[in-house]
This record gives C-alpha cells, sequence and structure tokens, in this order.
C-alpha cells in the first residue's frame, strides 16, 4: 500500500480553504498576545522607575485598561481560530468517513466472510482511522504552526 501523501489530504480539505483562512486569521491574532504583554510589563516597569507619583499612578491605570481590552478581545479571537479549525477538521473527518464506507460498500460480499474484514474492525477503522487523519494532519498542526 503506498504512504499516504499530505497534498491528497490538502486536496481532500479543499473545500474547507476559507474557514482555514478565517482560522489563520485567529491564530495571527492570538499569537499577538504574548508580544503584546510583554510590551505591557516592560511599560510598567518603565513607569515604576518614575519619581513622580502622579504619573506612575497614570500610567499604571492606563496599563491596566488595556489588559483588560486585550483579555476581553482574547477570548473571541481564540474561540475564531479554534471554532474555525475544528470546523475543518471535523468536516474532513465526515469526508474520509464517508469514502471510507463508500469503499468498503463497493466490496464482494465475500470480502465480508474473511476474518480481518469483521464487523468490528470495520467499524473501528471507520471510527478511528478518519479521526486518527484529522488529529496527525491539518485542523490541529495548522492550527500549531500559524
Amino acid at each position: 500500500m503506498p504512504a499516504p501523501s499530505i497534498w491528497k489530504v490538502i486536496k481532500l480539505n479543499s473545500p474547507e480553504w476559507p474557514f482555514t483562512l478565517i482560522g489563520s486569521a485567529g491564530a495571527v491574532l492570538a499569537g499577538m498576545e504574548a508580544p503584546l504583554f510583554a510590551l505591557g510589563i516592560t511599560y510598567v516597569l518603565d513607569a515604576f522607575y518614575s519619581y513622580n507619583d502622579s504619573r506612575i499612578k497614570h500610567e499604571i491605570r492606563v496599563v491596566s485598561l488595556v489588559f483588560i481590552g486585550v483579555a476581553v478581545a482574547t477570548v473571541p479571537i481564540y474561540m475564531l481560530q479554534h471554532y474555525f479549525y475544528t470546523l475543518m477538521g471535523e468536516r474532513l473527518t465526515t469526508r474520509v468517513r464517508l469514502s471510507m464506507f463508500s469503499v468498503i460498500l463497493r466490496n464482494e460480499i465475500g470480502w465480508f466472510d474473511l476474518d480481518e474484514n469483521n464487523t468490528g474492525s470495520l467499524v473501528s477503522n471507520l471510527a478511528a482511522g478518519a479521526t486518527l487523519l484529522r488529529r496527525s494532519t491539518l485542523a490541529d498542526r495548522v492550527s500549531t504552526i500559524v
């Protein structure tokens, strides 16, 4: 049996590319959170070196409000990323399961009499194989890479 190609999986997942783009935009925005947090911390540390107490209070208040705003904005951004990548992965899983099931149904009656093709193993392959494909290839990997 030939080794599976990632390009075949990408081609199989091609109807979901709009979801991939939206999820990637969410991933890019989510990736900006840590550098913004570091920038805010450096801004706070810089404010603490000031000798003016009112300036320190003002700067800390501004940075605190920015942190609250970033925290509120982060929740929908992460939801955007994970929702669309999960949607992409689930649709790929469904498509692969339907393809596997149609191939199983095209076999001759005698094929089902073989021990390795009993009902339990076929159902197990349908359940686990497509899910493993989703987890090991696109949806979870793209989310991590972006």
